[in-house]
């Protein structure tokens, strides 16, 4: 969705995309931790390993992909809200299991 299409709010937080980005990925750290502790393949630490491996990778290929799309742009402080949203993810997971 270009960034003229977010929807305007009335608060004064002026970056909302970055907490889609942020969310989103929260989400995804989330999905993938679950998947790997269901199959019971990787020890703990290595559950978070693969978790920001593979996060940090789908943050990359995201913000490269955005961009080629016309009306986006990539950008570093995207990625790093994505990493935020997956980084934060551990405390509730760690808390959840």
């Amino acid at each position: 969705m270009p960034n003229e299409n977010i929807p305007e709010t009335t608060s004064s937080f002026s970056n909302l995309d970055k907490v889609f980005h942020y969310v989103e990925f929260f989400i995804l750290g989330l999905l993938i931790q679950l998947t790997l502790t269901e199959r019971n393949i990787f020890t703990v630490k290595g559950i978070y390993f693969f978790t920001i491996v593979l996060g940090f990778s789908m943050a990359c290929i995201d913000e490269l992909h955005q961009g080629f799309v016309e009306g986006r742009h990539s950008s570093v402080a995207d990625m790093l809200f994505d990493f935020a949203g997956i980084l934060s993810s551990f405390f509730v997971f760690k808390n959840f299991d």
